[in-house]
């Protein structure tokens, strides 16, 4: 059904739909970790679509995803996935921004350097993803064929208080102070808001707020929408149980590049001094300064907090869509569009002096490596802020970069990036395929006069945004494109990812952001200059001259092995009862069950027939003798808010731990889910997933309590409310805090994991064995290792062993063609052909043995961190007794 003219106004369709791909030993996209893999569910992770037609009958698409990055091979099939409804949408007119949460799934990305870490393409992520996508697109599209009316779309903006923090001052301060002294505060602290509405009420809320999505910090291993997750998930929650299930919240991603949620300032873990993570830190260790969110004033995790940050976010939002006196009652009218792919490698920018300089071929900046106080770095890099004034001193940052560049960095590319130290020439490292782009999309949409959409790929600063917003208004403006009072968002991390833009002077500093702008110091410039050109477009100018796509070879790089062997010991089949429920539980009691399942990554779970969504798990209620659905792991487990707890809410982790939702793939006795959160004295009966079929319903018996959901303003209240008292009461028995348990050996050693962490020199002397007799001195090492700093040690030694064999093979290569080509020219060509295919092995050896390096000296840190940890807090009990 095509858009009728006979409607006014703007037409707006809103879809939904669900993103969470199979998890079970799959990296987690975001904090880079290897040792972090989702295992559990924490929110569902969520596209969702915003259809707006205008009075021109045009069209663009707004998507918003629970994911941390957008990566092209997602969206450059689209159109066809759309079927009938894509004939009205292309490339060109399909925004897709993600929010930027750390606990999603990885495998989706087509670089290098962002699959490397995630052991490069997973098939079941990206096509859940892009099926989400269209889901969600096509049930915005059908909203609009379906409807009697038009739309009414109001614009307003509302305060958004004690949500963020600036974590690169030292960089924001760089700006110049008379553009500083324009702004009350170094973020943001404002949401943008489209709220769209017929006859009958809301349909959608569409907003923009900077705030990084690392609520949930880099230990944790449960796939979550992170704060923005936790605020749709709320609005919409609430909108549901008021008789509105298909409204759709989104909360979109802008500026937030040096933005976090950590609320609380960064503190060095063992001093408790304040830090900011840059050279010299904590005595020489930037990676023990670390931010943490609200939760940690009051004893709680990072669950606490991401309710209290994505609470603050849903509050600020309700507050702007429900008042009387928006900005703009209504922005309808035409809707218009610009895209086009470029070559960003090589922009000539034009200073406001007159003179051109350009933009370079992707590299990343050591300070890259040294990771922010969200989530923290490798020990081996030296933390935030290294340029080449340091990095003269420091002989052995050489060293480090000799083995990360996989080649010579030439003198122009230096000059191109300076004062960034280049660590990984990320543009020039062909092998196994390309690193990052050098094709980047750039997009912008026009609704009505009042409102213009930038899309970036990039993570982009406060002042960085600042600009980009102010320049490309100004420039529609002055095109009477839109009116002087309009109202402009940038739309971050859009189309595809390659890291970060910082404004010219927060780059000289070289933090985390500065050290991960990929095309130098003028990368924001190009921007703006590109999106100048397109401004003026919509007026009548010339639009940007695009190159037909992005043009990259795309490689489905993979290392994760699939689901080898899963079945069930001999006896049992999948979906048997283990371990049966009691028949009766009381309040504060903990109900669990085991069951015999499969590997959750054999599929997306049991799909629950009331609402389609798929689920892991389902916990059933008996009403009048019919078993309903009462709680999913899609939840946030308002089930339990119902027993009146004095403490915010926590959820409640249907993954208690890995074996319990792997299942020990078959082989083991644990389940799904163990340790639900019971509710008075109840009648309960678990569902599992589609992994098992033939799981047997058990009927319990109890008194008939009322298990009726709370209301939505119970659970809110108890979610998101920070007690006035330090009376906090007990945590409930189903919710663990911990992530690592060290305890004390007779000896007094700290043992983590049961091992001794050990000291440096343990960790030296057997990096210096195992590189030093190779293969059998790792062997060796690891037989004799008592320690993590021994196990780290031979670990990282073979990681060394690797990359000087990989180095040998490249040296050798260029000898003997050398030589072949002086003295039998004739079989020249053959000789480069087999050397190319060792070059080949050499680098894959050289890639393995970096990150294994990088993985063991990370696990040494982390061994120590929850070392100093444990005996910090140990002496502060010890001095409050």
């Amino acid at each position: 059904m095509q858009l009728s003219r006979s409607f006014s106004n703007t037409q707006v369709g809103v879809g939904r739909a669900d993103i969470t791909s199979p998890i079970g030993e799959v990296n987690t996209a975001g904090y880079d970790d290897l040792g972090v893999n989702s295992d559990g569910i924490h929110l569902r992770l969520k596209a969702r679509a915003f259809v707006f037609a205008g009075t021109n009958n045009q069209r663009v698409v707004f998507v918003t995803l629970n994911s941390h990055r957008m990566k092209e091979l997602v969206v450059s099939g689209l159109h066809d996935a759309l079927g009938a409804a894509g004939t009205q949408y292309t490339l060109e007119n399909i925004m897709i921004s993600a929010t930027h949460t750390h606990a999603g799934p990885g495998g989706y990305n087509d670089d290098f350097l962002y699959q490397a870490l995630t052991l490069g393409f997973i098939s079941e992520t990206r096509n859940t993803i892009a099926n989400g996508v269209v889901a969600a697109i096509v049930q915005a599209h059908n909203q609009i064929a379906s409807q009697t009316e038009a739309s009414t779309v109001f614009l307003n903006k509302g305060p958004v208080d004690n949500a963020s923090i600036n974590r690169s001052n030292k960089s924001y301060l760089n700006n110049p102070a008379e553009e500083r002294a324009l702004y009350s505060k170094n973020i943001d602290n404002w949401m943008t808001e489209l709220v769209v509405k017929n006859s009958v009420g809301l349909q959608g809320a569409l907003n923009w707020f900077p705030v990084h999505g690392t609520s949930m910090n880099n230990n944790n291993s449960y796939v979550s929408g992170d704060n923005k997750g936790y605020a749709a998930y709320m609005w919409e929650l609430e909108q549901a149980q008021n008789g509105n299930p298909s409204f759709v919240a989104a909360f979109a991603q802008t500026n937030a590049g040096d933005v976090t949620p950590n609320t609380i300032a960064p503190t060095c873990i063992d001093s408790g001094l304040p830090c900011d993570g840059s050279v010299g830190d904590c005595n020489g260790h930037p990676t023990y300064c670390e931010g943490h969110g609200p939760g940690w004033d009051v004893g709680k995790d990072d669950f606490y907090s991401t309710s209290v940050i994505g609470g603050i976010q849903f509050a600020a939002a309700k507050a702007i869509a429900s008042n009387s006196t928006p900005l703009f009652a209504d922005i309808s009218g035409p809707v218009s569009y610009r895209h086009a792919f470029l070559d960003f490698s090589s922009v000539q920018v034009k200073l406001d002096n007159g003179s051109t300089v350009s933009t370079c071929s992707p590299a990343m900046g050591f300070s890259f490596a040294g990771a922010t106080t969200d989530g923290i770095g490798s020990s081996i890099f030296p933390g935030q802020g290294v340029n080449y004034t340091d990095a003269a001193t420091q002989w052995y940052w050489n060293i480090l970069t000799d083995i990360a560049k996989l080649g010579i960095v030439t003198d122009a590319e230096k000059a191109c990036h300076y004062p960034k130290v280049i660590l990984l020439d990320t543009g020039e490292m062909p092998l196994p395929y390309h690193w990052q782009p050098k094709v980047l999309p750039f997009q912008m949409f026009l609704i009505g006069r009042k409102f213009a959409i930038i899309a970036i790929p990039t993570e982009i600063t406060t002042m960085a945004g600042r600009r980009l917003r102010n320049s490309t208004l100004t420039a529609l403006i002055n095109g009477g494109s839109v009116d002087e009072d309009a109202v402009i968002v940038i739309a971050g991390l859009s189309n595809t990812y390659v890291s970060y833009t910082t404004t010219y002077e927060e780059y000289q500093i070289q933090r985390y952001e500065g050290g991960s702008t990929a095309y130098g110091p003028y990368q924001l410039k190009a921007m703006q200059q590109i999106f100048n050109q397109m401004a003026a477009s919509f007026g009548g100018g010339a639009n940007v001259t695009s190159l037909a796509s992005m043009a990259e070879n795309f490689t489905e790089w993979q290392l994760l092995p699939g689901v080898v062997l899963d079945t069930t010991p001999i006896g049992s089949s999948f979906g048997n009862v283990l371990t049966a429920p009691n028949t009766t539980y009381h309040v504060g009691q903990t109900a669990s069950a085991v069951f015999q399942c499969a590997h959750p990554r054999t599929g997306t779970g049991y799909t629950d027939p009331a609402s389609g969504i798929p689920t892991f798990m389902t916990v059933d209620k008996q009403i009048a003798g019919n078993w309903t659905t009462f709680l999913t792991d899609a939840g946030w487990d308002p089930g339990a808010v119902a027993a009146q707890r004095s403490q915010p809410q926590q959820p409640t982790r249907f993954s208690k731990a890995k074996a319990a939702l792997l299942a020990h793939m078959g082989r083991g006795t644990d389940g799904v889910f163990a340790n639900l959160g019971a509710v008075g004295p109840v009648a309960v009966s678990a569902e599992t997933s589609a992994a098992c079929p033939s799981a047997a319903a058990a009927p319990l018996s109890g008194d008939d309590a009322s298990m009726d959901p709370p209301s939505y303003r119970n659970v809110f209240a108890d979610a998101v409310a920070i007690p006035e008292t330090d009376d906090q009461g007990a945590l409930p028995s189903y919710v663990s805090t911990s992530v690592t348990t060290p305890f004390v050996s007779q000896d007094g050693e700290v043992l983590v994991e049961g091992l001794p962490v050990g000291d440096f020199f343990a960790f030296f002397v057997n990096l210096i064995v195992s590189m030093s007799f190779d293969f059998f001195g790792y062997m060796m090492t690891t037989l004799l290792a008592t320690s993590h700093a021994a196990r780290c040690g031979s670990r990282s030694g073979l990681g060394i062993t690797l990359i000087r064999y990989g180095m040998l093979v490249l040296e050798k290569d260029q000898e003997v063609e050398e030589n072949t080509y002086r003295y039998d020219p004739d079989n020249y060509e053959r000789v480069v052909e087999v050397g190319n295919q060792n070059d080949f092995v050499a680098y894959v050896m050289i890639i393995i043995g970096f990150f294994l390096m990088m993985r063991a000296n990370t696990d040494y840190i982390r061994a120590q961190r929850i070392r100093s940890v444990m005996l910090v807090s140990n002496s502060a009990e010890s001095s409050q007794a």
